[in-house]
């Protein structure tokens, strides 16, 4: 059974750079994820704002999304590394 504190560690590993991913990117600067596969589930954790450029994609939360083909819209911070990320590239 996958607790809270599965998940709260996950979170707290992608900050740190740690874990054992089963796919990760890890970047000092930018779109950080993790992928973790916990039997029952698969746990997909996103770094948040850890740098000055991560705090100006954050403020990119303009109206007029962009579109996206399997979320639809999304709001221009968040598309940034999406398509890559969303086609495994």
């Amino acid at each position: 059974m996958i607790t809270d504190r599965d998940i709260a560690q996950l979170c707290l590993d992608i900050y740190a750079g740690a874990g054992q991913w089963d796919q990760a990117d890890l970047p000092a600067d930018g779109i950080a994820f993790g992928v973790k596969d916990l039997g029952s589930v698969i746990a997909l954790i996103f770094r948040g704002t850890a740098s000055l450029n991560d705090f100006v994609h954050d403020g990119e939360c303009v109206a007029g999304p962009l579109e996206h083909d399997g979320l639809g819209p999304v709001h221009p911070g968040f598309f940034e590394g999406l398509p890559e990320l969303w086609t495994g590239g």
